[in-house]
């Protein structure tokens, strides 16, 4: 396990701003720091029946040209369509009705948070 720097700390408070605006408030999320190859920034993995989530911030030699309100909100997407990728997967196809459903639900989420709004 890697330290914390100032990015892995930015981008762990912008997650949570990111969690709150998206109304994600139904999972809880655990944060870890490792040591990154320079592949990627971060790394999500989900319970979606216990609401748990492992979230990684990866440290590297060179501050990455991204801002860590970009990589978070990237991340924290992935969270938002966690229910809508396992029921599609479950069904098996896009057109059954929990899938729309859940299709819509991460719709207006978006809305809101474009408004402003949980």
């Amino acid at each position: 396990m890697s330290k914390p720097t100032t990015w892995t700390r930015d981008f762990e408070r912008a997650c949570l701003v990111w969690q709150a605006r998206l109304g994600l408030t139904d999972w809880t999320i655990r944060f870890g720091v490792e040591k990154g190859d320079g592949t990627k920034w971060a790394h999500v993995d989900y319970d979606v029946d216990a609401r748990q989530v492992q979230i990684t911030a990866y440290t590297f030699r060179e501050l990455p040209r991204v801002s860590p309100d970009r990589i978070a909100m990237h991340e924290m997407l992935h969270i938002l369509l966690a229910d809508y990728v396992s029921i599609a997967a479950n069904r098996g196809t896009d057109t059954h009705a929990d899938v729309v459903r859940e299709e819509h639900r991460v719709i207006e989420r978006l809305l809101n948070a474009w408004r402003g709004k949980p």
